[in-house]
């Protein structure tokens, strides 16, 4: 095989999926240590990605803004192929992401069977069922002969986004000492989303039983947050939108344990090294979005699931049993583990 001078990892899905992506990024370095490594990523999440020691360059390409369209498109290809790429490693599945690596002149081009532009790559891997994101990805080296350990995802705080996160706990008046659930109520996918009211309820039993809560969002969330903080009564801080991706990153580690639906936050505990509880509604962790490390995944069992890939818009049935049937008082149980530690 031709030396990889510089390699390309293309992933232009939303925050979870470059997460659940880092464990790439790092097994690629590890096996090309003398060759330069770019990511292509969505300007919104792309600064998950800063103070990777693996990394030489995030590019962004705003699909959904200035490089809407063909124009735009034009532009980032023209600056990937500058690059003079050697190898792209292709774990988003669209179209678009396979029209890059080959407009850009990129020789060898590794992705998935099930990508839509399956047709442009040079090796394609199958796309496995059952496995977690983590090794599906890490599966796009093996043509090369590579099969790396899975590793967790990581994260890279600097010291000064670290600086903030803390300075923002003691202004709340929170420290080490209590025990801090975070709550992340938000998602894209609104059949996602376990209840305000529930969350709310889950939040007075962990203050009655001594604890605190701080709530997670996006901008576009923090109306969930500010609602649950209500039902909540006092004792509850809303963090949404107040910090980047990386500070947020670096207050999930104050925590004993996050509550979370099925998204991007999730992956975010997981790479810091914090406990989440899980809640699946319309999807499954067999999907392969599971929390990496210490998790408890709650679900029920029903004909009708999983009935998408993300989550419908409404429920097909018109009963959304997958998240009504899971009550308050279960997901408690399941906290009050970390709580006692």
């Amino acid at each position: 095989m031709a030396p990889i001078k510089r390699a390309l990892i293309i992933q232009t899905g939303f925050l979870g999926d470059l997460i659940l992506s880092t464990p790439l990024i790092r097994a690629t370095k590890e096996t090309f240590p003398s060759a330069e490594l770019f990511f292509l990523s969505i300007p919104s999440v792309a600064g998950a990605l800063a103070h990777n020691p693996n990394l030489t360059q995030v590019i962004t390409y705003d699909k959904r803004g200035r490089d809407r369209g063909l124009r735009g498109f034009l532009r980032v290809k023209k600056k990937l192929r500058e690059i003079r790429v050697d190898l792209a490693l292709i774990p988003h599945r669209s179209l678009k992401s396979a029209l890059f690596a080959i407009g850009a002149g990129i020789r060898k081009r590794i992705g998935f069977d099930r990508s839509a532009g399956f047709f442009l790559l040079t090796k394609r891997v199958t796309y496995q069922w059952g496995i977690h994101e983590v090794e599906r990805n890490l599966s796009l080296l093996s043509p090369l002969g590579v099969n790396p350990r899975p590793t967790s995802p990581e994260l890279f705080p600097s010291a000064e986004e670290k600086k903030r996160a803390e300075e923002f706990l003691k202004e709340m008046g929170i420290s080490s000492q209590d025990r801090l659930v975070g709550f992340a109520p938000g998602s894209f996918w609104p059949t996602k989303r376990w209840p305000k009211e529930r969350f709310a309820q889950l939040g007075r039993m962990i203050k009655d039983y001594g604890g605190k809560v701080i709530l997670f969002s996006s901008s576009q969330e923090r109306e969930i947050c500010e609602v649950i903080s209500s039902l909540m009564g006092r004792g509850a801080v809303v963090a949404a939108n107040s910090f980047s991706l990386l500070e947020s990153a670096w207050l999930l580690t104050k925590l004993r344990v996050l509550v979370a639906n099925d998204t991007a936050p999730v992956h975010m505990a997981s790479a810091m090294g914090t406990p989440v509880v899980v809640i699946f509604g319309p999807t499954v962790p067999e999907f392969g979005f599971g929390p990496w490390g210490q998790g408890e995944v709650i679900q029920r069992v029903l004909p009708c699931r999983p009935c998408s890939p993300h989550g419908p818009l409404r429920c097909p049935r018109g009963s959304w049993d997958c998240m009504l049937r899971i009550g308050a008082e279960e997901v408690f149980s399941y906290v009050i583990k970390y709580l006692r530690r």
